[in-house]
């Protein structure tokens, strides 16, 4: 029986065979997908022997599947059509991380409403300049910023730089700072003070067009903690407001946009949490700290 190898690189360490084969079945038009059953019966083997699939593989490691199953692999999408994919605004790149700066309106991951989002595009992104080193691994968001929220959003590009960014994110290694424009005079300059609040973000809480909203200062829910910096105060139209850096400690849904609010400064021009004033409100994350690292990624990452 003829086998076709398939070579085990380092971003599929780790992985279990029967995640790795199923890509590479999707990706071959395999008359086949049935994992467990193709190993029992022999037709997957690695490096040259009999395996189960629950096995996790190594870098290094080969796969060997039997060529009758593999149809013509799908070619890989190196792009969508330009009129439709724009211009990814890269801040920092290299072989472990990606740093975009998000435009606002835009979603992270895709919707029930809407599939366009920034994680397709960058999927392309990598796909026109990568032939497909693994046989597993994707790109995707390491953490997540609302739509209307723009600023810096971090994509995986190894598998390395994924597992590295998510145990120094569970850690709280990784300080992520927004800045934003409240409503009213807030504080003193340069001093900072603390937001902490339950959130619920249970499908109770809706405004009447449908837009999903949480709700902060509830008996119930998930802890959410917030320090704010008034950096400086400023008229719009009339109106006093205070400009603020946000770091935020936990990572709920509108976060600072609910605890704004409740704390009686909702952001300018936020109407879906209370202000009264016509416009798009602006909130932005530009900046981002990480630790000391051996993957070549700076410790602080600003947009101007």
């Amino acid at each position: 029986m003829d086998f076709t190898f398939f070579d085990v690189s380092e971003d599929d360490a780790d992985r279990r065979l029967d995640k790795v084969l199923k890509c590479i079945l999707e990706s071959h038009n395999a008359r086949d997908t049935n994992v467990f059953s193709l190993v029992r019966k022999n037709l997957v083997k690695l490096n040259g022997k009999k395996t189960k699939a629950e096995v996790h593989v190594k870098s290094g490691d080969r796969l060997e599947v039997a060529s009758f199953l593999l149809g013509e692999k799908k070619e890989i999408e190196k792009s969508k059509k330009n009129a439709d994919v724009p211009e990814l605004n890269i801040v920092f790149e290299n072989e472990h991380l990606l740093i975009i700066n998000k435009l606002a309106g835009l979603n992270v991951q895709p919707s029930k409403e809407n599939s366009e989002c920034l994680s397709s595009y960058v999927e392309s992104y990598y796909a026109s300049k990568n032939e497909k080193k693994s046989l597993s691994f994707t790109p995707g968001p390491l953490h997540r910023i609302d739509r209307f929220t723009r600023g810096l959003v971090c994509f995986s590009m190894s598998l390395k730089g994924a597992r590295w960014f998510s145990e120094n994110l569970a850690e709280h290694k990784i300080k992520k700072t927004y800045r934003g424009v409240m409503e009213g005079h807030f504080g003193e300059i340069g001093k900072k003070e603390h937001f902490e609040d339950l959130i619920d973000d249970s499908n109770e809480y809706h405004q009447t067009d449908g837009f999903h909203t949480v709700k902060a200062g509830t008996e119930k829910g998930k802890n959410a903690s917030t320090f704010v910096t008034p950096v400086e105060y400023k008229i719009i139209k009339e109106t006093e407001v205070t400009v603020a850096e946000f770091e935020i400690e936990t990572g709920r849904k509108h976060q600072i946009r609910a605890q704004c609010a409740l704390h009686g400064h909702p952001l300018y021009a936020d109407k879906a949490y209370g202000s009264s004033y016509s416009g798009n409100f602006d909130l932005c994350a530009f900046r981002l700290e990480f630790p000391e690292n051996d993957l070549g990624i700076p410790t602080v990452v600003l947009l101007d």
